[in-house]
């Protein structure tokens, strides 16, 4: 029995690493939630704003039916926004697991990959900052695209070693999908 459970042992070890931690994705998952709280006010204008452009909006006699649309397409368009994001985590975790699971850093328990981090930075930070700023996007600013190009291509970087004695045509792949889940990230 003992030899049994030695040899699952073993083979634990032969398996390359997971992809990004469970508590990585929650964690960056609910601090996008709580910026987006945090923005809420400044986002809520943004939707009145346009909402109540419409000329069927402007048809509407009671004001108070006015503010429900707007109420309605804020918590619609929040709602939608986290389920996109959902997504986006989960196809850069697929794709980590699936085609780099050596990839990862670890430290103790908590394991990032090399597109959970990418995920995690042009997301997150991009939030932050537009928070801190009181943007109501981002898209509308240069710097982040550039931010978005950069972290796409730098990433990576952080990952030389698990990656460093492959071929330079494994290497240009995981530049490229670093670049890729970088540049989806433009369609949150």
């Amino acid at each position: 029995m003992t030899a049994a459970l030695t040899a699952d042992a073993g083979t634990e070890t032969d398996k390359p690493p997971k992809s990004t931690s469970a508590i990585v994705w929650m964690t960056a998952f609910v601090m996008l939630l709580a910026l987006l709280l945090l923005r809420s006010s400044q986002l809520y204008d943004e939707v009145a704003s346009q909402v109540l452009m419409t000329e069927e909006a402007q048809a509407l006699d009671d004001p108070a039916m006015g503010t429900l649309a707007t109420s309605i397409g804020f918590y619609l368009g929040l709602t939608i926004s986290m389920l996109a994001t959902a997504l986006y985590f989960s196809l850069a975790s697929v794709i980590e697991t699936r085609m780099f699971p050596r990839l990862v850093r670890s430290a103790g328990r908590v394991r990032l990959g090399f597109l959970g981090a990418t995920a995690v930075t042009v997301t997150v930070p991009v939030q932050l900052v537009s928070w801190l700023l009181a943007q109501e996007s981002p898209k509308d600013q240069w710097l982040f695209y550039a931010f978005i190009l950069a972290a796409g291509l730098t990433i990576p970087l952080l990952f030389r070693k698990q990656w460093q004695s492959l071929g330079s045509r494994k290497v240009r792949i995981i530049f490229g999908t670093s670049l890729l889940i970088a540049s989806v990230s433009v369609l949150l």
